[in-house]
This record gives C-alpha cells, sequence and structure tokens, in this order.
C-alpha cells in the first residue's frame, strides 16, 4: 500500500463478486489507491491487483467499507472465483437463508 505506513493490511471481506470485492477495515483507503491482494478461501487462495473505487464509514458497524474493482485477475482464479460464488448461491437458496431475510 504505498503512501500508507504498513507493509501489509488485514481485512475482512464482507462481499465479493467476479470483477471486486468490498472489504470492512478500520482504517479510510484512498479512492484510486492500488492494491495487491491475497485473498484466502477455505477451498483456494488468489492473488489479485484491484483500485478502489469508493471508500466510507459504515454507522451500522463503525467501521470503513471499501469498494474494491479487480484490475488484474488470472483467469483461471476468476473462474475459481465465479464457480466459488455460485457453489455458495446454491447453498443459501437450498436452506433457505434468502427468504428468511
Amino acid at each position: 500500500m504505498a503512501g500508507y505506513p504498513v507493509d501489509y493490511y488485514c481485512a475482512v471481506g464482507c462481499d465479493i463478486s467476479g470483477g471486486g470485492i468490498c472489504i470492512f477495515s478500520s482504517h479510510f483507503i484512498d479512492v484510486d489507491t492500488r492494491l495487491e491482494m491475497k485473498i484466502i478461501f477455505p477451498e483456494f487462495r488468489m492473488e489479485v491487483i484491484g483500485q478502489v473505487r469508493r471508500c466510507w464509514m459504515d454507522k451500522k458497524t463503525e467501521a470503513y467499507k471499501t469498494g474494491i474493482e479487480f484490475e488484474k485477475i488470472e483467469e483461471e482464479n476468476q473462474d475459481k472465483l465465479v464457480s466459488f460464488i455460485f457453489l455458495k448461491q446454491r447453498e443459501i437458496i437450498q436452506k433457505g437463508i434468502a427468504d428468511s431475510e
């Protein structure tokens, strides 16, 4: 994270798609900041380069939510990511979680 006083930063993802991720963090990250990210899933991990598109304080969680668009992601990783998302969506539908919200 160029311009920030850290070599790395750990955050929690709150939403992900084939084109980007939204994370919860305790720090504001400037819009247009480029990030090298390692995203860890139970089944696999991937490295991507992304660019911050928005960052705002979420009053409900009192954390910053940061929307990051993937700029560089290997096709194989994007395929794994999309498959993972579809699998999780099917699990939610089968459990009926979507209906109870």
